[in-house]
């Protein structure tokens, strides 16, 4: 039997059934939406003792559903008669397939009936394109990610959870810790993938999320006709984790037009697949401001791109792999206030943190097990531009902190990255 692993944003998603706005819950596909939508389901019937015929749950992924919004008149007579008995709640699961989502969903909510609408979508092309103007001020959005490693030790070894962030561990907990760290690097955090125990089973669930992404997103949702250029030029973006894109050199690894590459990167930002990290700059000359670094939302979903589930690629990719997990994990936090900076002439800082003022927080990634501390060349350029108070180290062994000059340079193990600006 399963153990359940009550995920940290269902909290506020079903705290949010309370308000009259749209519940829009966006993420990649096989991320736990739909679960999360049995929960809200279970939850309204047992706590809230709302009754069955009060909730209505449509999945536009099956077709047959799909046909039943696709006459929004008759679909309006038919949710007014329903509201007429007393509050509804409305459930849309992948609500990217409505053509004008966001007009569809508006003309409904500005209705002003006694509905509670909650709506899941698989890709932030729904919310740039159809729903933005149209549902400003009607909605609150919530981001659906596979498992955090938080979220990844509670299912597998739940009495280590309190550890994660403790400092100064005992050498056998910090080694079970980095087990499952390394684990987590190769399989990454799709709850299906998780769940399952047997290595052969998850690279095969990975394989079918690949394919999955590619039929359904991609050829389907989003009409790019040549699947295989598109598998082709994912590919090299998966090669090239955590460095800079440079967008003509791909473009000609690919064999294709500039443009092209451009809309693809687009399509995998949008369906939450990767994700560009932009230089912080201040408009110093020296300072490289313009590409971006590439990361992805889950390695194990990287990994089956590149088919790289063998321990000597993982042993060669360590590095790429433990920044793209310490840049996923600081995203869920940092989000829009997370940057690289980089000089012309190679200097550079894996990520800087803003705090919302003035103060920036310079943080390293090393790949290696440290036995005494030594601060990095590039984090020392940075804090000749920009002195901090704090800067940090993320490595496989060392926790210490050592004061030179105005600055604490804090060595953390990277599942205590929750530790900053704590």
């Amino acid at each position: 039997m399963n153990k359940i692993v009550e995920r940290a944003i269902y909290a506020p998603i079903k705290e949010h059934l309370k308000q009259a706005e749209i519940t829009l819950i966006h993420g990649a596909r096989q991320v736990g939406k739909t679960t999360i939508m049995q929960c809200l389901i279970d939850y309204l019937k047992q706590d809230l003792a709302v009754k069955e015929a009060q909730i209505l749950y449509y999945n536009l992924d099956l077709f047959h559903e799909y046909e039943s919004l696709m006459d929004q008149e008759g679909f309006i007579r038919f949710l007014r008669e329903k509201c007429a008995k007393g509050k509804v709640y409305l459930l849309i699961d992948e609500a990217q397939y409505l053509g004008e989502a966001g007009r569809y969903l508006k003309g409904i909510y500005d209705l002003n009936l006694p509905l509670k609408m909650v709506v899941t979508g698989s890709s932030s092309l729904l919310l740039a394109r159809n729903t933005r103007e149209s549902l400003m001020g009607r909605k609150q959005v919530f981001t659906v990610n596979t498992f955090s490693f938080h979220e990844y030790i509670a299912y597998h070894q739940q009495e280590l959870l309190s550890l994660l962030s403790e400092r100064k561990l005992s050498s056998l907990h910090r080694n079970e810790i980095l087990d499952h760290l390394f684990q987590y690097m190769q399989h990454g955090g799709y709850p299906l993938v998780v769940l399952s125990s047997d290595v052969q089973m998850k690279e095969h669930r990975l394989q079918e999320i690949f394919s999955s992404y590619i039929d359904k997103d991609i050829a389907q949702f989003l009409e790019i006709k040549n699947k295989l250029a598109f598998a082709r030029t994912l590919r090299i973006f998966a090669s090239q984790m955590g460095s800079l894109v440079n967008m003509t050199e791909v473009a000609g690894t690919s064999q294709l037009n500039h443009l092209t590459v451009k809309n693809y990167l687009e399509a995998l930002e949008g369906t939450y697949m990767a994700s560009l990290l932009r230089p912080y700059t201040t408009n110093i000359r020296s300072e490289l401001v313009k590409m971006p670094k590439i990361y992805f939302s889950d390695l194990g979903f990287r990994n089956s791109v590149l088919k790289g589930f063998s321990g000597a690629l993982l042993e060669r990719d360590r590095g790429p792999l433990l920044e793209n997990f310490v840049f996923t994990e600081l995203n869920r936090k940092w989000q829009n206030n997370l940057h690289y900076w980089r000089l012309k002439d190679g200097s550079e800082v894996d990520f800087v943190l803003g705090t919302g003022g003035a103060t920036l927080i310079p943080l390293e990634v090393k790949a290696s097990s440290l036995t005494k501390p030594s601060i990095p060349a590039g984090l020392r350029s940075f804090l000749r531009f920009y002195p901090s108070a704090d800067a940090y180290i993320v490595n496989l062994s060392l926790e210490a902190e050592v004061k030179e000059g105005d600055t604490n340079f804090h060595f953390i193990l990277p599942w205590q990255l929750g530790l900053i600006g704590a």
